[in-house]
């Protein structure tokens, strides 16, 4: 394509970067964990130390993590201490944890409730509303101690019975109208023992949760998974309040979470107001957060730049006017590689994406290096893999269809096909592949642009054939992050693979303890998964955001923004 014609796609949509309050042309969504007949390998559990945990080992080679000590709330608080930011121009359908699934409702999730578990700012995960927890030598049985004091919002002691009773809740297929492997927590929870029964509707409880007293439970694993920690502090094991959290309904719109802030008031047009929770284990230093949404939270740079909001993230549009010597611009840029790949992806089961030679042909028609290179102004990273570099060394890794209009005519003509759709939530990437598809290879093709929800529902429906879709990781372990596109009992598995070598592989990985051999096992299954020609790499994002100079304390990570608890006002 002429350069000219690329950067007229690229000036379509502005830009957004990836973080949790910004609109973004794909689909952030979680990882998932497969379910294996995989032996247990009885070796210890290797864990990576934390600043914010300390690790030991007692007499009988239990694996001791221990927290972070509960602090008091702060003596005063002033009225000055509200963070102000902007979200999406659609505010979130739910934040109810059992079936948050993309970045934005699962920020806004993890404010309002906790689970046992958290990442810190390195993503390693550490204790949240447990201050202790004990891993038995063969990796499979936790034991959680909880913080003494803690509280729902209304002033209710959390207890290991009402932790057990949300768990068993997240598992509870009547959330999903029975369907219990489109759960999130079909994902998280699935190496628990009896967690499959639950999701099969098959029982009501997990016996795999017990409780020990009413600040101890102790989670039974039918395999040592080697990433069970980072999965408990995925948003689908947040702990509600199961008394107040209905199966339908709106009822988290004013919910009695579990984090640390109260949702104080949800308005989806215009503002969602959180409020400090003192009975968190570290209460917040901010009094309020005020997040912007629907037609209040357009235009938010302007927004910044006029002090109406503290943080933003920066359209690649204007991220010169901010860079250059001298900008009027205030406030610190960050900079942020993120744990994230955008795709082209072909649900195999939908004709005519249900043909090799097609999908083959689509890729190879396709320059993804002038993507990176004139439509984002080579500030985010061509892909070459499924995995973003930060979480995985790629080696020599390259993708196997690489641009070659005159093989991709040829893969074209053992097709058949007369037209096909692509779908997106919006951007320009589509209007380019339309482009190349119908130039290179003469297949008419239409490009479909779906409302945010709507989008989502038809993705997680299977009904969306050739889609565009960034992914983001829940947590830093590369093998999750690979598990939950590919693994054909995944429910994110929106390509429809069904590959037994990929599963394997995938299966053998989630339990090795051993780096080399989990690597192996991984470069394998990523060369697998791209022969079977069901996923295009584009690029791995960078993200971009404005912090105002008054903030504090505010952390931004490869996964974005995690917790505001830190973050104070410079008055």
């Amino acid at each position: 394509m002429p350069i000219a014609l690329l950067l007229m796609l690229a000036s379509v949509v502005i830009l957004s970067s990836c973080n949790p309050f910004a609109d973004d042309e794909v689909t952030p969504a979680p990882e998932s964990t497969p379910v294996a007949d995989a032996s247990i390998p009885e070796q210890p559990v290797e864990e990576t130390p934390s600043p914010e945990a300390e690790l030991s080992e007692d007499d009988d080679g239990w694996t001791v993590v221990t927290g972070r000590e509960r602090s008091d709330p702060p003596e005063e608080r002033t009225d000055q201490q509200v963070f102000r930011i902007a979200g999406s121009s659609e505010a979130p359908t739910t934040i109810d944890p059992a079936l948050v699934r993309d970045t934005s409702a699962a920020f806004l999730a993890r404010q309002v409730f906790r689970g046992l578990v958290r990442l810190d700012d390195a993503l390693e995960p550490v204790p949240d509303l447990a201050y202790q927890i004990e891993i038995s030598p063969d990796g499979r049985l936790y034991r959680f101690h909880l913080h003494d004091g803690i509280s729902f919002h209304d002033g209710t002691t959390i207890t290991a019975d009402l932790v057990k009773a949300s768990l068993e809740r997240a598992a509870n297929p009547a959330l999903t109208g029975g369907d219990g492997d489109s759960l999130p927590a079909r994902n998280y929870l699935d190496d628990i023992e009896g967690a499959r029964e639950r999701m099969a509707g098959e029982r009501d409880d997990i016996p795999g949760i017990v409780v020990i007293d009413e600040r101890t439970l102790e989670i039974s694993l039918e395999r040592g998974v080697v990433d069970f920690l980072e999965r408990m502090a995925n948003p689908s094991t947040l702990i509600v309040d199961v008394d107040r959290a209905e199966i339908e309904g709106d009822w988290w719109q004013d919910p009695n979470g579990s984090g640390p802030f109260q949702l104080a008031d949800w308005d989806s047009e215009s503002l969602i107001t959180l409020t400090a929770h003192d009975g968190y284990v570290s209460p917040p230093l901010l009094t309020t957060v005020e997040m912007r949404v629907g037609a209040e939270s357009v235009g938010q740079m302007q927004l910044y730049e006029t002090g109406q909001i503290d943080y933003v993230g920066v359209p690649l549009s204007v991220l010169d006017r901010i860079q250059y010597d001298g900008s009027p611009i205030p406030g610190e840029l960050r900079e942020n590689s993120m744990n994230s790949t955008s795709f082209v992806m072909f649900n195999t089961t939908i004709p005519p994406f249900d043909q090799p030679e097609l999908r083959q042909a689509i890729m190879q028609s396709f320059p993804r290096d002038q993507v990176t290179s004139i439509m984002f102004d080579g500030r985010v990273e061509t892909a070459e893999s499924v995995l973003p570099p930060g979480m995985w060394d790629s080696g020599q890794s390259v993708f196997p269809f690489q641009h070659d209009p005159d093989a991709a005519r040829d893969f074209v003509d053992g097709a058949s096909v007369d037209a096909i759709t692509i779908y997106s939530s919006g951007g320009s990437v589509s209007v380019a592949l339309k482009y190349f598809i119908e130039e290179e290879l003469g297949i008419t093709t239409e490009v479909v642009q779906l409302r945010w929800s709507d989008y989502i529902a038809d993705m997680d429906n299977r009904q969306l054939g050739m889609f565009v879709l960034s992914w983001v990781a829940d947590g830093p372990d590369p093998v999750s992050f690979i598990r939950a596109l590919f693994h054909s009992e995944s429910p994110d598995n929106y390509v429809n693979l069904s590959d037994p070598d990929v599963d394997q592989l995938l299966d053998e990985a989630a339990i090795e303890q051993d780096e080399t051999t989990r690597n192996d096992l991984l470069d394998q299954v990523h060369e697998r998964v791209l022969e079977n020609a069901v996923v295009m790499p584009l690029y791995h994002s960078i993200d971009y955001a404005l912090v105002a100079d008054h903030v504090n304390g505010l952390t931004t990570t490869p996964m974005g923004i995690l917790g505001l608890e830190t973050v104070w006002i410079d008055e």
